[in-house]
């Protein structure tokens, strides 16, 4: 019974090693991916930001004040004091 599980256990050694090679190259895609994918939102998450200060500083560009009067000019073209 001994010389038959021993048996057995060689002939699945060869398998389980090919199992476990073939684990570890899957989870060397999947940290890749899962890091790349990072990167990328990184990258939209600044752009985004980005956008943001870009459209913040535009219309702070558009409220500007008029000197003479005191008032300020809106970007809709609209007065107020």
């Amino acid at each position: 019974m001994a010389s038959i599980i021993s048996g057995i256990c060689s002939a699945m050694r060869p398998l389980a090693k090919e199992l476990i090679k073939n684990g570890l190259v899957a989870i060397d895609a999947v940290t890749e991916f899962v890091a790349e994918t990072g990167e990328q939102i990184k990258d939209l998450v600044a752009e985004a930001k980005a956008d943001l200060a870009c459209a913040d500083k535009e219309k702070t560009s558009k409220d500007e004040t008029i000197p003479s009067t005191g008032s300020t000019v809106h970007g809709n073209g609209s007065t107020k004091r």
